[in-house]
């Protein structure tokens, strides 16, 4: 009897195996074309991101990379890719990832600026060369968006480093909670041109750190990609220490309200 009871169990067991296997293989198959990337996992739809912004960085083709970003609805906006660009810059990503999210970013926030290409856009960021007074111009980007969050000037203070080096502007920017925030945009502007750099890219110093090499002679401004408020007036002045003359740098502290 308990060889029988034991023969039908294993049967029963042996004989729903092959109908589920029927069923999902012939009846009900999955298609994998019916998956779109709205149906990803969170982490997944942040790589499609990226990729995206990627393909944008080496390609400049805004429509293209909007038209894919709009197959995520709740993950276009500008906002949420400078979110994603922190995000890969405090995870240790890439730079080109963080650089090439920023980049898209920007480039949603203010359509109308030029494109530049990845490259390009690495080295505006990390600058080794003192901008030129014949720089090609490029325009104003528009202030009609207001990214959240914004950012005030706390202080503005002229440094005599002990070490003197190259002059500078250097920016550092703290959330509400006084913590440092990678992945910020900064625009410089002169008579004759225009730059920008990010936030984050020398951890060394702080997560919240960047600078912009200034050039004697010329007056540059200074302003918070999506802010108002402007700082003017930014020009090399003399430092003297131990009877010595030296060029001194720009310290701007930036805080969240």
């Amino acid at each position: 009897m308990r060889r029988i009871s034991w023969f039908l169990s294993t049967l029963g067991v042996t004989l729903g195996f092959i109908f589920g296997l029927y069923y999902a293989w012939e009846i009900s198959p999955i298609n994998p074309k019916d998956a779109r990337p709205s149906d990803l996992e969170p982490h997944f739809q942040e790589e499609y991101q990226t990729l995206i912004a990627l393909a944008y960085a080496n390609t400049g083709n805004l429509s293209r990379a909007t038209r894919r970003l709009e197959i995520l609805p709740e993950s276009n906006s500008p906002d949420v890719l400078r979110a994603l660009s922190q995000q890969h810059l405090a995870n240790g990503r890439p730079e080109a990832d963080v650089l090439a999210v920023a980049q898209l970013a920007a480039a949603l926030s203010n359509p109308t600026k030029p494109v530049s290409t990845l490259q390009q856009f690495h080295d505006t960021a990390t600058p080794t060369t003192s901008p030129l007074p014949t720089t090609t111009l490029l325009p104003t980007p528009s202030q009609t968006a207001t990214p959240i969050p914004t950012y005030q000037l706390r202080s503005q203070e002229k440094i005599c480093d002990s070490d003197p080096g190259s002059p500078m502007i250097q920016v550092l920017v703290f959330d509400a909670l006084g913590d440092p925030v990678p992945g910020v945009e900064v625009l410089i502007f002169w008579d004759q041109g225009e730059d920008h750099f990010f936030t984050g890219l020398k951890p060394e110093v702080s997560p919240g750190y960047g600078d912009f090499l200034m050039s004697d002679g010329i007056t540059y401004t200074a302003k918070i990609t999506g802010s108002t408020q402007t700082i003017t007036g930014l020009k090399v002045e003399e430092c003297i220490q131990d009877d010595e003359a030296y060029p001194g740098s720009w310290l701007l502290t930036f805080e969240e309200p």
